[in-house]
């Protein structure tokens, strides 16, 4: 299975030499041991927990753990093949660098060092997550079954009586929303796409999902003066950078609380796949990051 996940990293699209490549990488090969996992009927790993494993992975503090642990292991090299380690540092060293070529040897991964060690750790994180999921998942007691039948043989035997339902006012009208999404100038290719169309597509929640690093709902009233606070930051012809974003409107039926802060990972999935059908209503030009500070976005 690891050489099947080496070879698709190899494949992918993935160059080294960029500036974002080990978070690319790592989420790659994230996605692929749970693809495999997936497949793997002795194993119970749904599409669900796949992406909550992911949102796990874009959270802040897990990027900056992950980049940490990657720059760690970088030295840890580039100080063992130019010898500059002192004794009493090198035997510590050696011992984890030779831990870590045994873990390869038993997973049967051979080539590249950084490509090696990106696939490796990404295994050990999809394993720490899953074990937790299984850690952390209620399991239904046979008392509690019993419990449920009986409460339904109980609810079967009794009889209804003839209520008068009450008249109710008729619900109140649905307001829709405006959802800004704020993408990377790095992830933003499919977006040419997204605009010809004018429509969400059941491909593009999934691109949208994958790309958003932040979002908001706003009400349509609103929004003209949302943009007037990021104008300042927007980015002319030639003086582009790659930290760059763009801003993406979509038009929303009515408020969904899945789109609020503080949501789980399933839950925002959930209401990303809702987006389907859901006007494009703009895609903006590009901006500087620092313009999504300007607005009151939280975390995907």
């Amino acid at each position: 299975m690891s050489s099947e996940v080496c070879d698709k990293l190899q494949k992918a699209q993935v160059k080294q030499n960029q500036s974002d490549y080990f978070e690319s990488a790592f989420a790659f090969s994230i996605r692929a041991w749970c693809k495999l996992l997936e497949d793997n009927l002795n194993i119970n790993v749904t599409p669900d927990l796949t992406n909550e494993i992911l949102f796990t992975l874009r959270q802040k503090n897990v990027r900056e753990s992950t980049n940490s642990i990657n720059s760690e292991w970088k030295r840890i090299i580039e100080k063992k093949e130019q010898g500059f380690l002192k004794t009493e540092i090198k035997r510590y060293y050696s011992h984890f660098y030779s831990l870590i070529n045994k873990i390869f040897t038993l997973l049967n991964i051979q080539g590249d060092k950084d490509m090696n060690f990106i696939v490796l750790f990404a295994f050990i994180f999809v394993a720490v997550l899953f074990l937790a999921y299984i850690l952390n998942k209620p399991k239904e007691t046979s008392q509690t079954n019993d419990r449920k039948k009986s409460t339904t043989v109980a609810s079967e035997s009794l009889s209804i009586p003839n209520i008068t339902e009450p008249v109710l006012s008729p619900p109140a009208q649905p307001i829709p929303q405006t959802l800004i999404l704020v993408i990377p100038a790095l992830k933003s290719q499919f977006l040419n796409e997204l605009r010809n169309r004018k429509i969400v597509t059941n491909e593009d929640w999934e691109n949208l999902y994958d790309a958003t690093r932040y979002l908001c709902l706003v009400s349509p009233d609103k929004v003209k003066s949302q943009l007037s606070k990021i104008e300042p930051f927007r980015v002319f012809e030639g003086k582009e950078e790659d930290s760059d974003i763009y801003f993406v409107h979509i038009k929303v039926s009515q408020k969904d609380k899945d789109l609020e802060p503080n949501v789980n990972g399933n839950e925002r999935v959930n209401a990303f796949r809702r987006l389907i059908n859901s006007p494009l209503i703009m895609i903006s030009p590009r901006f500087r990051l620092e313009a999504y500070e300007t607005l009151n976005v939280y975390n995907i």
